[in-house]
């Protein structure tokens, strides 16, 4: 394997999840044949790899690629490392959590909604940034069973409407979506608390981080954002004679 990746503590663990990856696949082989093999896709060349979606690479893959392209491991691995900061930077990584592989309108809801928490905090690092991505998926799922315990009752009035109609009464025994919407309602509920407790983390996050800036002269600043700047100054003894 080539040694060009870009941190060389990263080579046992990769190299071992590929040896893995590959024995099994090696198994499968031997025991279906081709055809049996764990692999989605097969790639002829790096260039063909490297335009591939990254969900679609393996650890055999890559180790495949690196055996007749030698340096196609480190090529395909730094590619994917760099889909991955992409991707954790534009939203779309706490998107997928929270809305996996829903319609296009729903997903830019959730992005919509992150950049205005962004706007608002100005995260100044990357936990703030973490936090404002737990607070979006926290409302998004919130909203998402708050529609379903709203449709599930709308379904129900509808149902006893047409049976009042239909036999002049209403029903006796009712097997209904009730419990299903009191059930969506408690989830809507927990999600709600994961939201505001997620608020009140970035909240106390920045009420309480300290900001220390080193001076001249021995003096050091202190303050945050909820007192007065503090001087500290460190007193130096003087050497007698």
């Amino acid at each position: 394997m080539s040694n060009a990746l870009a941190k060389p503590n990263e080579i046992e663990a990769i190299t071992a999840l590929a040896a893995k990856s590959f024995a099994r696949v090696l198994k499968v082989e031997q025991r279906e044949g081709p055809r049996g093999s764990l692999r989605r896709y097969r790639f002829e060349s790096l260039d063909h790899a490297l335009n591939a979606a990254p969900e679609d690479l393996s650890w055999s893959i890559l180790g495949e690629l690196e055996d007749s392209e030698p340096g196609s491991f480190a090529a395909l691995w730094e590619q994917t490392k760099q889909f991955a900061r992409d991707e954790l930077e534009s939203g779309q990584r706490a998107t997928a959590v929270a809305c996996g592989q829903d319609s296009p309108l729903n997903r830019a809801r959730f992005l919509v909604l992150r950049e205005k928490y962004i706007d608002e905090w100005q995260p100044r690092n990357v936990l703030e940034r973490q936090l404002i991505d737990a607070i979006c998926q926290a409302q998004t799922i919130r909203e998402h069973w708050m529609t379903l315990a709203t449709e599930r009752v709308v379904t129900e009035c509808m149902v006893e409407r047409f049976t009042v109609e239909l036999h002049g009464k209403r029903r006796e025994h009712i097997i209904d979506g009730t419990e299903s919407a009191r059930e969506a309602r408690e989830e809507a509920e927990r999600w709600d608390r994961v939201f505001l407790r997620s608020i009140r983390a970035l909240r106390d996050l920045r009420r309480y981080t300290a900001v220390i800036v080193n001076n001249q002269g021995g003096q050091v600043n202190v303050a945050t954002h909820q007192s007065r700047q503090t001087n500290v100054v460190k007193k130096v003894k003087k050497k007698e004679g």
